[in-house]
This record gives structure tokens, sequence and C-alpha cells, in this order.
């Protein structure tokens, strides 16, 4: 067992640089209240940015004994990005309160989960956009006065003709 018993998800605001906890487990609720949000000159928030996996012992990571992350007595630490193209837009933070040290198999798991958790989320934005775009052409399309159609390229196959095809044809 890895003993890695707590994570959260954070989302950047690129415009602020602002990360943003959109779920939390194994963490008590004070913590979740506490690490809410990092601003965008934070620690937190530079390593994220940085776009490279971070592991660390909590004292390395935070000097600080008012930090959170000490609080609620975490050691050891994983915090790595999520990517969406070339941006990062958030991280997978992975912690321990038992463990001093992530060993090297946990690391790759974790990298492992990252990558997906990119690709997920990226595969997720790509059909949003392309339901909004269907959305918007649905709109011009019905509501022209016009008429157009789309066919394949020999013109063998009517894909799609506009309310007003019926009206002229």
């Amino acid at each position: 067992a890895s003993e890695m018993d707590c994570a959260g998800v954070y989302m950047l605001d690129e415009a602020t640089g602002i990360l943003n906890l959109a779920y939390a487990e194994g963490v008590s609720k004070d913590y979740q209240r506490a690490a809410a949000v990092f601003t965008g000159d934070s620690e937190q928030s530079r390593t994220v940015r940085m776009g490279k996996p971070f592991f660390s012992h909590i004292k390395e990571f935070s000097r600080s004994s008012d930090d959170p992350a000490h609080k609620e007595g975490l050691r050891a630490l994983a915090v790595l990005p999520i990517h969406n193209e070339d941006s990062v837009i958030g991280s997978l933070n992975v912690a321990s309160h038992d463990r001093d040290t992530i060993p090297e198999e946990t690391r790759q798991s974790l990298e492992a989960i990252a990558i997906q958790i990119s690709a997920a989320l990226a595969k997720a934005k790509s059909e949003a956009a392309m339901k909004e775009s269907e959305k918007r052409f649905r709109q011009i399309a019905e509501n022209i006065k016009e008429c157009f159609w789309i066919a394949t390229v020999d013109g063998g196959q009517l894909i799609y003709a506009s309310p007003s095809y019926e009206t002229i044809w």
C-alpha cells in the first residue's frame, strides 16, 4: 500500500494564478476551508504553474507552521500538474498523514494518473466546445432565410439542408 491517504484537485485561474480547490478527499473540513484558495503569488500556485511534478516532505514545501498542511498533519506531498495542451490548468495534490516520502513506484503511478486526468479534461473541454459550436450553427441555420446545404465533397450525399431548402425545392 502506498499510504497516500488524501488528495485534492485544484483548478488554476490562468488570468490571476489563483488555485481553487475543486475536490478533496481524506482531509478535514477545516483543512478544506483553509486550503480552498491559494493566491497567485503563493508557493502552492507557483509550484503548480511550473508545470512539473513535485514531490516533497511538507516541511520542505512550506516552512510556516501556520500552513494548513502542517495543522492537518500532512507529511509527504505530491503536486502533479494537470495540463491542457501547453497550459497548466490545475493540479492533482496527493499527500500522506503517515509517510515521510513517496516511493518511486507510487510517484510513477501518480504521474500516470495526472496524465489521464489531463486527457479526460481535454476531451471534456473539446466535447463542450463542439456542442457549443453545433448549437450556434443550429441557431444560424434554423433562422436564416436563405437556402443553404452541406454535401459531401463529391456532391453525392446531402448532409444538411436548411429549413428554407424545403420551401424552395
